[in-house]
């Protein structure tokens, strides 16, 4: 089912007559309703009469800390249980038996084998060491200043409100609703950024362990056999999970304007994948209004003066695997380029509540690979570790480039201002972009992290049961081409490009993009359609191409055609943004109209 769209902010002539205002100056409480005119360096928040806040500040510190209060305020439950996710701590206050939702699929695994996923990449040092490089790698200095920020008004909403105040019973006076620091912050990115990967391959990874006595002894599944289950998996994931329909509209296609944009995102209502609307303003620099995932201090959909775009979920898988013959004899001995290496293990520890109230700590050894992490099961589908095993390599594991991303778009001018942003971030996890802009474009393009697999690589170095998962797909299941490579072979590994923003990413330039002044949008199938007029070409990694596209796919194509084309039986041609001064009085602001439209 479609997630309802929120209604649409109010005119800035609205806001002040029906927002309550407060001003957070620091050390103090907010002052609700009061009017009181903030210092240089105090954000405001004005809630709009549907609880949509609009932050005003004078640099992204205090956009951040405003942006973080009224997070708190708003949504201060599902937050905590956020940051208690990525800290690996849920198995120690709430029991290793409950539910938790790491990847796309709401509660989509245990609270322990969650636990033990984060667990590992904490010990790994993984965001640190991401924050550690510079930018573009790391955090842009406005990335850096907004989380400090949203930090700061994070942790003093719940010292002003306290824990055991809190209106929401499901953490009332809860021992693990904490104050924050950056690093929760960049760590909860970092998990949204995964999320493509942890969900199919989360539980595999914790629970890898070589077969032993009658399971190494089991007959093993065809390549055929196994590919068909991993499909059917992955389409039942897919149907779901997320997904979203775009349409972006040129000045061709809007009649009495010059783009519109169309934002249907099919995110969760409730738990940390939900997204959250609000309008950031630091006059004369940036002033966007939209819906970001909960609790990232920026709009991660939405549009600022210039541009309007939204984000779909793409037919890219933001991993793959490698298949590694192994020792019979000594499993984790694995054979790379005719010589025997070692796999390397790591103990990982985590706290556990047990029914009595006692802790006790669960220790399990994780393998991996010069690939990356073991896996014996995809998306539930068993890998069974006896004569090879699997390992993933993670496109995103190394990914905080994404944050870059949606602070560029904040700030995009037109749609080749956004493609400029995806080519040098290549940021974005596992979406493609639809936009339009004032001068009248409208923008598809599927930029951001992939693996880099051209056809000629994954001719010469897909498995049996890679071959099949990657070329043939269910019908109009929309799922990825999923590699698994020769990983006997070095040179199978993913090669890097210089052009591309990191090490085994494919080159930004290889990847489909499409502006025309018609129409372009994404219903999460391929590339391949964005516009039927012109039919995009790309590397398979991408998506398929010459193959029937969904309903929804083709609702939108028609959708798009007969209105611009005047024969969907409506009036005139063309789509007709509605002004607000037109269609709106002080009583009745706030109704959404054309969404996410620049004029």
């Amino acid at each position: 089912m479609a997630r309802r769209r929120r209604r649409a902010r109010l005119p800035m002539a609205v806001v002040a007559a029906v927002a309550v205002m407060s001003t957070l100056a620091a050390g103090g409480p907010a002052a609700g309703g009061t009017g009181t005119a903030p210092g240089p360096d105090e954000p405001t928040i004005r809630w709009t009469e549907y609880g949509i806040p609009h932050i005003i500040a004078s640099d992204w510190e205090g956009l951040g800390t405003g942006y973080g209060y009224a997070a708190a305020k708003d949504n201060i439950c599902t937050l905590a249980d956020t940051y208690l996710m990525v800290d690996a701590q849920r198995s120690r206050y709430l029991g290793p038996d409950g539910r938790a939702s790491p990847g796309q699929t709401q509660n989509s695994t245990s609270n322990l084998n969650s636990d033990l996923y984060f667990q590992r990449i904490k010990d790994d040092r993984v965001v640190e060491r991401l924050l550690d490089q510079p930018a573009p790698d790391g955090p842009e200095p406005e990335v850096e200043e907004a989380i400090r920020g949203y930090v700061r008004g994070y942790n003093r909403y719940l010292a002003e409100t306290g824990a055991e105040n809190i209106s929401d019973p499901a953490c009332r006076g809860a021992a693990w609703v904490r104050p924050i620091t950056e690093l929760d912050v960049y760590r909860h990115a970092h998990a949204e950024i995964i999320m493509g990967s942890a969900d199919p391959l989360l539980d595999g990874q914790v629970n890898a362990a070589p077969a032993v006595g009658a399971d190494a002894a089991q007959p093993r599944s065809t390549p055929g056999r196994t590919a068909a289950k991993v499909r059917e998996a992955m389409a039942s994931s897919r149907r779901d999970s997320m997904g979203s329909n775009a349409l972006a509209v040129g000045s061709q296609g809007v009649s009495g304007g010059t783009g519109m944009l169309l934002a249907n995102p099919h995110f969760p209502w409730q738990g940390k994948n939900r997204m959250w609307q609000s309008q950031l303003t630091i006059p004369g620099k940036v002033n966007v209004s939209g819906a970001s995932l909960l609790g990232l201090p920026a709009v991660n959909i939405g549009h600022n003066d210039d541009v309007a775009w939204s984000h779909t979920v793409a037919t890219v898988a933001p991993f793959g695997l490698f298949d590694v013959q192994v020792d019979p004899l000594n499993p984790t001995m694995y054979l790379v380029d005719g010589a025997w290496e070692r796999m390397t293990s790591q103990r990982v520890e985590v706290e556990v509540l047990e029914p009595g109230g006692t802790l006790s700590t669960v220790t399990r050894t994780l393998w991996s690979t010069r690939y990356g992490p073991v896996t014996t099961s995809m998306q539930g589908v068993p890998l069974p570790w006896v004569v090879s095993a699997h390992a993933v390599r993670d496109v995103n594991m190394h990914n905080l480039r994404a944050l870059n991303t949606w602070f560029g778009l904040d700030q995009a001018r037109d749609v080749h201002d956004v493609v400029g942003i995806l080519e040098t971030t290549q940021g974005v996890p596992f979406f493609n972009t639809v936009a339009s802009d004032r001068t009248g474009n409208a923008l598809y393009a599927d930029i951001q992290a992939t693996p880099n697999i051209t056809d000629a690589h994954a001719r010469s170095c897909l498995t049996e049961t890679g071959k099949l998962l990657f070329d043939q797909a269910l019908p109009l299941s929309n799922v990825p081409p999923i590699s698994i490579l020769d990983g006997k072979r070095s040179a199978c590994d993913w090669p890097d490009d210089p052009d591309a923003a990191a090490p085994g990413l494919l080159d930004p330039k290889e990847q489909p993009r499409l502006i025309r002044t018609d129409f372009a949008g994404n219903a999460n199938d391929s590339p391949w359609l964005a516009n039927p007029a012109q039919p995009l070409t790309y590397p398979r990694v991408m998506g398929d191409t010459s193959a029937p596209r969904s309903l929804r796919t083709q609702e939108l194509i028609l959708t798009a055609q007969n209105r611009i084309n005047g024969t969907d039986g409506l009036p005139g041609k063309g789509f007709t943004p509605r002004p607000w001064g037109s269609c709106c009085s002080p009583t009745t602001a706030g109704r959404p109209t054309s969404p996410s439209t620049p004029r």
